[in-house]
Parts: structure tokens; sequence; C-alpha cells
């Protein structure tokens, strides 16, 4: 008796994921917005030319998108704001193509870790610029990561 292989088809219902290319010019962690004992691991570099963050991994739970994020996107998104304005994660839903609802906060932690954003004093989840927005591009190109951040 001969035995037919059979071959694999797709399956329609089950979408394939393809890796995404990524020239990471470095990468850092960030303590997570809720239990800072947890961590967001993250790249900055190129994809198709184009300078972004994206999120790699994250200790604990927490599911979350893994596509590059332009940083003229974040740059554009905090363009209005001035440094004393108060806002939630919220404001960086737009910047993500799937939906995952720990992007927007994962995304704010890395932001704080490289010193675009700080916690409101209080507030657990706001954020204020600390930087000029026209300036985050280069910033977070800078080749010097910053600082590391300490947990209370």
């Amino acid at each position: 008796m001969s035995e037919k292989k059979q071959e694999a088809k797709p399956q329609p219902d089950k979408p394939t994921t393809k890796a995404i290319p990524f020239e990471v010019i470095r990468e850092g962690t960030a303590p997570k917005l809720r239990d800072k004992k947890q961590t967001i691991h993250y790249a900055i570099g190129k994809h198709d030319n184009v300078d972004g963050i994206r999120l790699i991994s994250n200790t604990g739970k927490g599911l979350f998108s893994s596509e590059p994020i332009p940083l003229t996107a974040i740059q554009q998104c905090l363009s209005n704001l001035e440094t004393t304005v108060e806002f939630t994660s919220r404001l960086f839903h737009p910047l993500f193509s799937k939906l995952s609802n720990n992007n927007a906060g994962f995304i704010a932690s890395v932001l704080r870790q490289e010193g675009v954003l700080k916690p409101v004093d209080g507030k657990l989840f706001k954020h204020q610029l600390v930087i000029k927005p026209d300036m985050i591009v280069k910033h977070l190109l800078a080749t010097t990561p910053p600082p590391k951040a300490t947990t209370k």
C-alpha cells in the first residue's frame, strides 16, 4: 500500500503572518504603566527607510501589535500639545492598525522611558510632554539611549 502525501492547504480563516523587516538601531526596555515590575521591550530603527519604534515583547500578560510605528507619526500625534497639557495614552490609538487595547499604553511607557513624556504627579495614566513636539524625532534617534527607568 502506498501512502499519498497530502499537501498542506492554507487555512482561509487563519491569516499568515509575515516577518516585518526592521533594521534595529538600538533596543530598550521600559516599565509598564500599571506595574513597574513588568516591562516592555522595544526597538528604534528603520522599516522601509522610515524611522520608527517597534514593540518587541513584554513580561507578564498583554497582547500588543509589533508593527513599526513611524517616529513622524508619533511626532504628529503630539504636535498640537504644550508641555503643560495632561493627556492619556488614548491619544496614541490612531498610530496602530491592529487594535490591541495595550498598544497605546505600551507606546506611552516607551515614550516615558525615552524621555519624551513624563507621568503627571498622582495620576498613573496621565502624561505630559517633556520636550517640544518638533524635537521628538531627533530626540528618539539620538545614539545615546536614555538612562534606565527606576522603579519606586
